[in-house]
């Protein structure tokens, strides 16, 4: 699949939250919540991936991307290194675009084969895992992280190639847009803006900044900053990150990443 093409497709589903009602936030968000669905899109990505058991040390990453690419949706192949105390076999993880396309791409490979291997592949079991919740944040700090946040967007929409960018043809009260260009650098650009990480793989993402990293409703005067060391430290770290990304530039991404 090209790279823009797998872009615009997370575009859409990141666009459809700018019609929903933006939620409260709470810490009282807890494993009960199922923050892969709306209002939150969180991602679990054992929702859209298989997994391969038992790969024979003979048959190479090549042969199985081969295999796999062909089915609808493919995103992805992730293979782990030789297990010596397993006679050298490896383990695969096949991720798709969509949770439909992971099930057709199931029934497509159940009985394909590789020389003699059968892949059989299994659905990853899902692992509920709660939402991150920033700390209490600075009175006025939404408007610093609306700029800081739009100013990343335009910086990684000019490395992919974005020309037009959906989040701009619509107006939206501060908070909401502020949440929508959150959702944005993660579903699009794979950043998580509160935890300060990028990464070009979102298993990795999800696994290192959990699902869904939601804003808190609670505020803390900015005149009493300094006493709330970790509301100022992690305020800190984001204005840092950023700079420090903008700094930076555009980096030139690989034409195969999304291969």
């Amino acid at each position: 699949m090209p790279m823009l093409t797998f872009v615009w497709r997370r575009l859409e589903i990141v666009w459809s939250s700018a019609r929903r009602r933006t939620p409260e936030r709470s810490s009282s968000l807890t494993r009960s919540i199922d923050v892969t669905k709306p209002p939150y899109y969180g991602f679990d990505p054992n929702s859209v991936t298989l997994y391969l058991k038992a790969i024979p040390v003979k048959i190479s990453r090549w042969e199985v991307l081969d295999t796999v690419k062909h089915t609808p949706g493919f995103v992805s192949l992730s293979l782990s290194e030789p297990l010596k105390s397993q006679e050298f076999v490896r383990y695969a993880w096949v991720s798709y675009d969509s949770e439909d396309n992971c099930a057709k791409g199931k029934l497509l490979l159940e009985d394909a084969k590789i020389n003699s291997f059968r892949l059989a592949p299994i659905k990853s079991q899902s692992i509920k895992k709660p939402a991150r919740i920033t700390p209490p944040l600075a009175e006025g700090r939404e408007k610093v992280d609306l700029e800081l946040s739009r100013k990343l967007i335009a910086l990684l929409d000019e490395e992919k190639e974005i020309a037009e960018n959906e989040l701009w043809k619509v107006e939206n009260e501060p908070l909401k847009q502020l949440d929508l260009q959150i959702l944005y650098l993660r579903k699009v650009h794979g950043l998580c803006y509160y935890s300060a990480e990028e990464y070009d793989d979102e298993r990795i993402l999800s696994a290192r900044c959990g699902p869904i990293y939601l804003r808190s409703s609670a505020r803390i005067p900015s005149s009493k900053l300094n006493e709330y060391v970790n509301t100022r430290i992690f305020q800190e770290r984001i204005d840092l990150y950023v700079e420090k990304r903008l700094a930076k530039g555009p980096v030139k991404i690989s034409k195969v990443l999304f291969y």
